[in-house]
C-alpha cells in the first residue's frame, strides 16, 4: 500500500490570550493511522503557560523558537521528604 506523504497543515483546536493548540487528524493523514501515533502541536505566546496533564502515551516535546522551563513528575518516582 503507498501512503501520501506530503506535508499537510494542522488544524487549530484551540486559541486563546496564552497560545494556540493544533492537531493533525489520523483520518486525513493515513500514515498516522496506520501508524497509531497522534501528532500535534503547542504554540505557546510569551509568558504562556501549558498546564500540566497526565499522559497515558509516550511524548516528544522539543523548542523552535525561544526558551521555556520543563517539570517532569514519573509515577514510579519516590517522593522526595
Amino acid at each position: 500500500m503507498e501512503l501520501d506523504l506530503s506535508p499537510r497543515l494542522p488544524k487549530k483546536v484551540y486559541g486563546g490570550d496564552g497560545g494556540s493548540y493544533f492537531a493533525w487528524c489520523p483520518e486525513e493523514l493515513p500514515m498516522l493511522r496506520d501508524g497509531n501515533i497522534g501528532a500535534a502541536k503547542l504554540a505557546l505566546e510569551k509568558y504562556g503557560l501549558a498546564l500540566p496533564r497526565y499522559s497515558d502515551s509516550s511524548k516528544v516535546a522539543y523548542v523552535l523558537q525561544g526558551s521555556g522551563t520543563a517539570g517532569i513528575v514519573l509515577p514510579e518516582k519516590e517522593e522526595r521528604k
